[in-house]
């Protein structure tokens, strides 16, 4: 007769066939269920005490037409992979099978283990009233006894040859919280530290996932970084919440031998940077929820640039919307009506859903590797020549840097954040964060093509971050949308429109916010300058969308140059703020106010046009004078012509960028600063 277990005789012996655990929803952070359901899997603990163990024999009366056996975990350290198999039992009916672990005559230590959970037996329940009632547990006579817990968590002893366990059915069973992920950073996939079996009581139970455990990544607990995979992965079923984040690291296989599931709601959907090789064996599906108000015949809609997550996905999802696609060559949109499409990976759509909102569920293989989208085209000379939809292939954020490789494509994505285009440039620092399943536009100057490595996804919630020295962001928000432009300091840059260092701003929707740059016959979202030789003045566009209160709040100056003053000119208020005191600015406006709003002065460090004292700086922009003073001064500003006539004159007002307008044919003005502590003049030339 086979024995049970066979432990070294000096130590005391502790078999505990544990209560039975379902797992409606497998392996997650909160929530509780009752009675078994169809797909539960269902697990059986051991635990031992002990130190040494040679063969375990344990038998299972189970309804085979409801339960069907999977694959058991055990911890590898005390039971290797060798010898594990189910056969019938020879003790008992054919619906009686035992498991059977042998490791011959070698003895596996056991580390004085208490109470120690080693492994799980797993079923999966596939249905019907009878389920799993009763255990059959055999032990050798030469034990004492054995220990098991029932249902509720009693220890119930038993002393006699062979036994059965009566459970009373399935129903009331509790499905309770089998792991919780703690905080505190990125965690191990394959390390028992990652995850806590709650539910047995006993401090260091724990096991990673594995081939029969369903897994749900919530985020609520993971860190930013996202739950990383370190080594071989296994789980059954894979639920990702729409909050939840999942990296899988390059140089290990992940496999997940059930159904992948990544959830959207509203407030957004899951993400999973896969940087190596993930197989799935069931069905992989995405969610995305989008708000929509679209119904036939109307022409005021919102829409959303969508792109697929998933290799040959029909547009069929989208019924009952809207859906367009960009035409570059004769820059307009086409509409997507039937017979539906096939959604070319890379590609960027513009969806419109129906009134009420939907949620699509992308089906497929999942986009991996790298990926290069191709076929890129620039007609004509139109106002959008040049631009063409692509969209984000993977179904994780990316980040827009140095690693994406454009060919013939400048270096900017135009993504829509709800209210206007923000503009991306991938060589300004680290770049930019484009959402999952998310289209934007780029800039092509021939034939081109664009290479989204891999290695840039990431989980990304921020639009916009960077690093880069000598850039200055101004974002302008109000009612309920947001705006941004940027200035960029580039020696290969020209003061004038270059396609290739600067981005061309779009106008977004009419109720929100706008701000950009001007130029005499262009509109910038990045402007990007040689150098702050001669302290220049550049002019910005505003256009309210509505009335309301904004606020300017500027960010990077501290990239420039020590000592570099930034003045924001509100030319409507006649207001004038330094910026480095002071980064945000608050104002009023309305629509039809006037477009020129603002100018940004420069005053660097060693470049003037006058002599200084005590930082006293001069210079002009159109027909305008401006003269720092950024002292405690008292005293007059006199303008002079070359002939010395004295054309106009103000008083000083300290601490503050003085603004002299002036109605003078174009020419050379002296200015004069008398001031009660110092006199400084300056040359000016106005146009």
């Amino acid at each position: 007769m086979k024995k049970i277990l066979i432990f070294n005789s000096l130590f005391f012996l502790l078999l505990i066939l544990g209560s039975f655990v379902t797992q409606a929803q497998g392996i997650k952070l909160g929530g509780t269920r009752t009675g078994l359901h169809p797909g539960d899997t269902v697990m059986i603990p051991l635990r031992v005490t002990g130190n040494s163990v040679h063969t375990v024999e344990i038998d299972f009366n189970y309804d085979q037409s409801v339960l069907a056996p999977q694959a058991n975990i055990f911890s590898q350290v005390y039971f290797p992979p060798i010898g594990l198999s189910w056969q019938p039992s020879p003790y008992y009916s054919s619906s009686i099978y035992n498991f059977v672990f042998n490791s011959g005559s070698t003895s596996v230590p056991l580390p004085n283990m208490t109470d120690r959970l080693i492994g799980y037996f797993c079923f999966i329940y596939t249905g019907g009233p009878s389920g799993l009632t009763t255990i059959h547990l055999r032990q050798s006579p030469s034990l004492p006894y054995c220990r098991f817990w029932n249902a509720i968590g009693t220890l119930i002893p038993v002393s006699t040859f062979s036994s059965d366990f009566s459970i009373g059915g399935t129903t009331g069973l509790s499905s309770t919280v089998l792991y919780s992920i703690p905080t505190g950073g990125p965690l191990d996939w394959d390390s028992p530290d990652s995850w806590s079996t709650t539910p047995f009581g006993s401090a260091g139970t724990t096991l990673t996932p594995a081939k029969c455990f369903d897994v749900v990544i919530q985020g609520d607990e993971i860190q930013i970084n996202g739950l990383i995979i370190e080594g071989p992965a296994n789980c059954n079923n894979l639920t990702i919440n729409p909050a939840g984040k999942l990296t899988m690291n390059s140089i290990h296989p992940f496999t997940v031998n059930g159904n992948m599931d990544i959830q959207g709601d509203a407030t957004g959907t899951g993400s999973f940077v896969d940087y190596g090789t993930t197989t799935v064996t069931g069905t992989t599906t995405v969610a995305r929820a989008m708000t929509g108000n679209w119904i036939h015949g109307n022409t005021l809609y919102q829409s959303h640039l969508i792109s697929s997550p998933v290799a040959g996905q029909s547009n069929s999802i989208f019924t009952g919307s809207l859906m367009n696609a960009w035409n570059e060559g004769t820059q307009h949109w086409d509409s997507l009506t039937l017979p539906f499409i096939t959604m070319n990976v890379g590609t960027g759509y513009d969806l419109a859903p129906v009134n009420g909102g939907i949620t699509a569920i992308f089906s497929g293989v999942l986009n991996s590797g790298d990926k290069t989208i191709s076929g890129l085209t620039k007609s004509g000379s139109g106002t959008y020549s040049g631009f063409n939809l692509i969209g984000n292939p993977f179904p994780s954020a990316i980040n827009w840097n140095t690693s994406v490789i454009p060919t013939s494509v400048y270096n900017f994505a135009w993504v829509w954040n709800g209210g206007a285009w923000l503009t991306i440039d991938r060589t300004l620092g680290s770049g930019g964060i484009i959402a999952a399943e998310q289209g934007f536009f780029v800039q092509a100057s021939g034939a081109g093509s664009v290479k989204i490595p891999s290695s840039v996804r990431t989980h990304g919630a921020t639009f916009y971050k960077s690093t880069a020295s000598d850039l200055l962001t101004l974002k302008v928000e109000g009612n309920n949308y947001w705006d941004q432009t940027q200035i960029h300091l580039n020696s290969a840059s020209t003061a004038g429109y270059d396609a290739e260092y600067d981005a061309l701003k779009w106008m977004g929707s009419a109720e929100a916010p706008q701000i950009y740059s001007m130029l005499p016959d262009v509109q910038l979202s990045i402007n990007s300058l040689p150098n702050l030789t001669g302290s220049p003045v550049i002019p910005f566009g505003f256009a309210a969308g509505s009335v309301n209160n904004f606020t300017i709040t500027t960010s990077g100056i501290a990239s420039f140059a020590p000592g570099t003053e930034f003045y924001l000119e509100d030319i409507v208020a006649n207001k004038v703020q330094n910026l480095k005191l002071n980064p945000i600015y608050t104002f009023n406006a309305a629509p039809g106010q006037q477009e020129h709003r603002f100018n940004l002065h420069f005053s660097p460090v060693g470049i003037q046009e006058s002599n200084t004292v005590a930082g006293i700086k001069i210079y002009s922009a159109e027909k305008t004078i401006y003269v720092n003073i950024p002292t405690d001064m008292n005293g007059t500003i006199v303008v002079y012509n070359l002939l010395g006539n004295e054309i106009t004159s103000s008083v000083i007002q300290s601490h503050s960028l003085n603004k002299i307008n002036l109605n003078v044919p174009s020419g050379f003005y002296l200015v004069k600063v008398a001031g009660d502590t110092y006199t400084s003049t300056g040359k000016v030339f106005i146009k």
